[in-house]
């Protein structure tokens, strides 16, 4: 419109949303408020979440992070999941 990029802010404030999403036996966190609880809750959260957007579980990429995440028994539907959360709070 005027030739300028307009950030638009988060529902924190903030101009960036980390790839976070976490969740907890009666709560599910996505952006910065998973990004928030990760220090105490590290098992159940998901970070790098946009590196799996488009790709399959099976996927070499996917396989070789998960040997570095410190979140365990992530299987396919987890994943799927995650993505699809993840772009609904983001509005894709």
């Amino acid at each position: 419109m005027h030739d300028r990029i307009e950030i638009i802010v988060n529902d924190q404030g903030n101009r960036t949303t980390p790839s976070y999403v976490a969740f907890t036996d009666t709560e599910r966190f996505v952006g910065d408020a998973a990004n928030n609880q990760a220090a105490s809750n590290p098992v159940n959260t998901v970070f790098d979440a946009k590196r799996l957007i488009g790709r399959k579980f099976s996927d070499a990429t996917v396989q070789s992070d998960m040997k570095l995440w410190p979140f365990k028994d992530l299987d396919e539907r987890m994943v799927n999941h995650f993505i699809e959360e993840f772009k609904r709070k983001i509005g894709e």
